[in-house]
């Protein structure tokens, strides 16, 4: 039933980045092209900033997903409905805190931006951006968190990539008709409010949710623990624009904010490929299977291991000139910037091999033991991005950023190694060496092997990225084949068995539709 539903989540949550990929890249150029860098800049930057309540969420997903994986599992009602309870009411109180926050920012934010915008039209798009952020909070962050710790991510990924694609409709057709950027943010934030009345009524049905007033009241455990590593994390992820807020100006917010949401799209192509392994852990954990988790891991760490030698050497190759083609027409900023590319790629690197330790370490419910790592994290890249941005500018940020995720991908790995699974973390950095080799091989092969092929269309680059795509795949197979022979068998038997269970389950049910025809 696991890996079922890790299928089906997975399954989901690809089809969900497909159509999140499209509208991330079309809706930003077409605001830019229609309202301009500096209003671009303004939306990311104010979405950072409303961004920042999420730290009074004091961890609580975390801790809630991890107090629900051990009910779940036994299907105890009453206590699965007594840790929603809990844990909506404290996101209602997180409403009422963001609501006060919003209040400060309305009055406070547009005055360091007011050289650019009046009053007026910041605050207002403060506002509207803030609207989906509340009913999230208020109506549906509990049950989303159930429906995630129950492995049933797949139910908000398809809900979540129709709103997309609605949303994707009207933000399209209200731009394109001439209305203001106000009135586009209004209609997509009531898109996606649909999110949380959906699924706050389909859990409360599926699950036969009993009321607050009828279950025990519950305490969940290390929320002060989690609390720390939740703001730690948000300082830590939202660092970079608020600095280029205060410090620099709206269009090179605006020249960030491209290049990080490309680079968070490669990112979400290898999260959502291994999406829900973290409620998979959790499961195994609450029944003490602990030479499954370590079997999973092995597995996991060769996956994450080729997917980001091909996907992220591509990523670096390919950066640029498709910047060049995606802001053709573009002229209020400087948006080709090489060495910022390679700083984005290479943080989003080092984020995505930490993925398979730290979901291990949330799964367990291991907050108090590693908020130490978290708040290192937070502050040696603050430290570092003040020093570097006033030597290297934005790329300074970046490369603050990565020095940051670097330090505790380690202490992820280690604690794993040591605390969890007993195992040597010569393993994590034979895997990192070998994963470092294979990128080196792959970009020395490409400037060999394609110098002087131009990418000055989409067609054309498509050619490239199919060629480079290829190529890096074949040379990571051949070493990881060369130098992990066994785990890489390991892998393709695991896999094969899977599509066929998957093919028989297929053929079963036409099957059973058949007979029941005849009958």
């Amino acid at each position: 039933m696991r890996t079922k539903k890790y299928f089906y989540n997975s399954l989901t949550s690809v089809l969900l980045y497909i159509v999140t990929l499209g509208c991330g890249l079309i809706i930003p150029r077409l605001i830019i092209r229609t309202y301009g860098s500096a209003t671009n800049g303004l939306i990311s930057s104010i979405g950072q900033f409303l961004g920042y309540i999420a730290i009074a969420q004091a961890g609580m997903g975390a801790v809630s997903r991890a107090a629900l994986y051990k009910p779940l599992s036994e299907k105890n009602t009453e206590a699965i409905s007594s840790i929603v309870a809990s844990t909506e009411s404290f996101f209602r109180k997180i409403s009422i805190a963001f609501l006060l926050y919003l209040l400060a920012l309305v009055v406070v934010y547009p005055l360091f931006i007011n050289k650019d915008f009046d009053w007026l039209f910041t605050a207002s798009l403060i506002l509207v951006i803030s609207f989906s952020i509340f009913s999230e909070y208020f109506f549906g962050m509990a049950y989303a968190l159930l429906l995630q710790a129950d492995q049933s991510l797949y139910i908000t990924n398809i809900l979540q990539t129709v709103l997309y694609a609605l949303n994707f409709v009207v933000v399209y057709t209200l731009i394109k008709q001439g209305f203001s950027i106000q009135i586009v943010k209004v209609a997509s934030a009531a898109v996606f409010c649909v999110r949380p009345v959906f699924i706050r009524y389909y859990v409360r049905k599926k699950y036969r949710i009993l009321p607050a007033d009828k279950v025990p009241k519950t305490e969940l455990k290390q929320k002060g623990a989690a609390f720390g590593q939740h703001m730690a994390y948000y300082l830590y992820f939202n660092t970079d624009i608020a600095l280029l807020t205060l410090f620099s100006t709206l269009s090179e917010v605006s020249v960030y904010s491209v290049y990080n949401s490309i680079a968070v799209i490669l990112q979400s192509v290898i999260t959502q490929i291994t999406a829900g392994i973290e409620p998979v852990y959790g499961d195994m954990i609450a029944k003490g299977e602990y030479e499954n988790i370590a079997a999973t891991l092995r597995k996991f760490e060769l996956i994450m291991a080729i997917l980001v030698s091909v996907i992220m050497t591509t990523a670096v190759i390919m950066f640029v000139p498709f910047v060049k083609l995606y802001m053709s027409g573009v002229s209020d900023a400087n948006y080709i910037r090489y060495s910022l590319a390679a700083a984005m790629v290479c943080t989003q690197l080092v984020y995505c091999i930490r993925l398979p330790y730290a979901w291990i370490v949330t799964a367990a419910g291991h907050f108090a033991q590693t908020q130490v790592a978290a708040y290192a994290e937070a502050a040696m890249n603050i430290v570092l991005s003040l020093v570097l941005m006033h030597f290297m500018g934005t790329v300074g940020l970046v490369i603050a950023t990565a020095a940051a995720t670097l330090m505790r991908t380690i202490y992820f790995a280690n604690y794993v190694s040591t605390k969890i699974l007993k195992r040597s973390l010569l393993l994590f950095f034979k895997r990192c060496l070998v994963t470092a080799g294979t990128i080196a091989v792959i970009l020395l092969m490409n400037n060999s092997l394609l110098p002087e092929m131009r990418a000055d269309s989409y067609y054309a680059w498509c050619v490239r990225a199919v060629l480079v795509f290829c190529g890096s795949t074949v040379i990571t197979v051949i070493i990881n084949f060369l130098l992990y022979r066994k785990d890489m068998m390991s892998l393709i038997k695991f896999l094969n068995h899977k599509i066929k269970q998957t093919a028989d389950r297929v053929k079963h049910r036409k099957e059973e539709n058949k007979v029941h025809d005849t009958v």
